[in-house]
């Protein structure tokens, strides 16, 4: 039972980091998502593309931060 308990405490942080891992590549992939589907319902005519990236990339950063506050 001891060598059970000293093993799930070594595993269980290791397992965390890649949960969190995970979940924040998730978040991070469902808020550029959500700010590709805001940009591109936008008049964008005389918007250079690096200008619409500009604003994509800082449309996802504001919806990771919220979520992840």
């Amino acid at each position: 039972m001891a060598l059970a308990s000293k093993i799930g405490k070594t595993v269980e942080p290791a397992h965390m980091k890649h949960y969190g891992q995970e979940q924040k590549s998730i978040i991070r992939q469902s808020s550029l998502k959500s700010a590709v589907n805001i940009v591109s319902s936008m008049s964008l005519e005389g918007k250079s593309l690096d200008e619409v990236k500009e604003m994509t990339f800082h449309l996802a950063q504001q919806f990771e931060e919220w979520v992840l506050r």
